[in-house]
Formats: C-alpha cells, sequence, structure tokens
C-alpha cells in the first residue's frame, strides 16, 4: 500500500508540473478531494453489488435454480454497469430457469425486478447520501452525456466521472 501511494504521489506532484504555479495548490487540492470522492464512490459500489449478489444468491436458491451462485456472481458484477447491467444479469437464471418449467422464470423475473428496486431506491441512496452526495440529476445527465458521446463505455465511465465533475464544480466555484 505504501509503495502503491508513493507512485500515485509521484504521478499526482508529476501532472502538477504542467499546471501553472498559482493554480498548483488549488489543483492539488481537487486532486485530494477527487481522490477520496471516487473512493467513496468505489466504495458504494462494492457494497451495492454485494448486496445485489447477496439477494440473487438467496432468490435463486430459494427459487431452486441451477448454478446459483455462478448468477449471483454475475449479478454481482454486472451491477457496475448503470441501468442495462442489471437487466443483462437477469437474462441468465431467466434461461436456465426456462429449462425446469414456464413459471420458474416469471418468479426469476420478478425477484430480479424486485432486488434491483431494493437496490435502486433503499441501498444505494442511503449509501451514496452518506459517501459520495452525488446529485442526482447531475448522475442521470451524466448518464446519457456520456453514453451519447462515448457509447458503452461513456455508460461505465459516467458515474466516476461526475463525481469528478461535481468536486470540480464544487472546489472551482468556492473561489
Amino acid at each position: 500500500w505504501k509503495n502503491n501511494k508513493k507512485i500515485f504521489l509521484t504521478y499526482k506532484e508529476g501532472i502538477l508540473l504542467i499546471v501553472p504555479k498559482n493554480y498548483r495548490n488549488k489543483s492539488r487540492n481537487i486532486m485530494d478531494k477527487s481522490n477520496i470522492a471516487l473512493s467513496n464512490w468505489m466504495f458504494s459500489m462494492v457494497i451495492s453489488s454485494l448486496s445485489v449478489g447477496f439477494l440473487s444468491l438467496i432468490v435463486l436458491s430459494i427459487l431452486d435454480v441451477k448454478y446459483a451462485i455462478s448468477n449471483a456472481i454475475i449479478a454481482m458484477l454486472l451491477n457496475i454497469i448503470p441501468n442495462i447491467g442489471p437487466v443483462i444479469s437477469a437474462v441468465f437464471p431467466i434461461s436456465i430457469a426456462l429449462i425446469d418449467n414456464l413459471w420458474k422464470p416469471l418468479l426469476v423475473l420478478g425477484s430480479y425486478v424486485i432486488i434491483q428496486n431494493i437496490e435502486s431506491y433503499i441501498i444505494m441512496p442511503s449509501i451514496m447520501k452518506k459517501r459520495t452526495n452525488l446529485l442526482p440529476g447531475l448522475a442521470l445527465i451524466s448518464q446519457f452525456g456520456f453514453t451519447f458521446i462515448f457509447g458503452p463505455l461513456g455508460l461505465v465511465l459516467s458515474l466516476p466521472l461526475a463525481v469528478v465533475i461535481q468536486v470540480i464544480i464544487k472546489e472551482t466555484s468556492n473561489e
């Protein structure tokens, strides 16, 4: 950890060399606050993804869907992609449940909708409010904007970029 911190400090100071001397302290402050904000966002995403994976594992085990652990891991990993990740993660267990009978895929679909609503309206807002303080409007605008400009990669990177942009806006408007 200490070695990684030294490398980060070296890169940060190297980047600050291209900033005019008058703005270096302000830029250093913005970079430090952006680092904290991104760390908080990453913590929020990890907690959110772990809860989605855990809830998926419980539901899929109760419904006796084959490969419940694998599907829960897929749900956990795809939860990182806003909006479309959870939809993609539901395709696999629904397909597997379709092999057993016709009513099980409906139960899996319903349970995934409930899990995503719990994650979207209860877990994530409470974590984000405490950890990142990301404005919902900025998050939505950044998802649309970055997806339009950069495509699927823009969607994946939209929330961390929105966190950094929010820090930059707050810090530069305080002058």
